[in-house]
C-alpha cells in the first residue's frame, strides 16, 4: 500500500445532526483488510488494522474501496489484469485496489 494523501474531513451525522473530524488517507495497493458479503448480498469491508498518531493507539479504521461492474472481492483480489502484470496495485483492466482508510479515533 502506498499513501498519495491525507486529509482532515467532517463526517455528518443526518440522523444525530452531528459533526465529526476523521483523518481519511487515499491511496492504492494492498492491505490488511477482509471483504465479505452480507445476507442482502452487499459487500462489505472489514479492516485488519489500527490506526496509531502520537499518545493515540489503535484507533479502529474503517476502508472504502472502488466499485466496478464486478464484486469488490472481484476487482481487489484480481491478481493480474495480463501476463506481464506483477504489480500489487491497480492497474488497467479490473483490478482496482484504490481505498480510502478512514481513522475516526484519531
Amino acid at each position: 500500500f502506498v499513501a498519495i494523501d491525507r486529509y482532515v474531513v467532517d463526517l455528518r451525522d443526518r440522523e444525530k445532526g452531528t459533526v465529526k473530524k476523521s483523518i481519511a488517507v487515499l491511496g492504492d495497493g494492498l492491505a490488511p483488510l477482509r471483504i465479505e458479503e452480507n445476507p442482502n448480498g452487499k459487500d462489505l469491508v472489514f479492516a485488519e488494522f489500527t490506526c496509531n498518531m502520537g499518545a493515540q493507539k489503535n484507533a479502529q479504521a474503517r476502508i472504502i474501496l472502488m466499485h466496478g461492474q464486478k464484486s469488490l472481492k472481484e476487482h481487489y483480489y484480481k491478481t493480474k489484469s495480463s501476463q506481464k502484470d506483477n504489480s500489487p496495485f491497480s492497474g488497467n483492466g479490473d483490478k482496482f485496489r484504490t481505498m480510502i482508510i478512514f481513522c475516526d479515533g484519531l
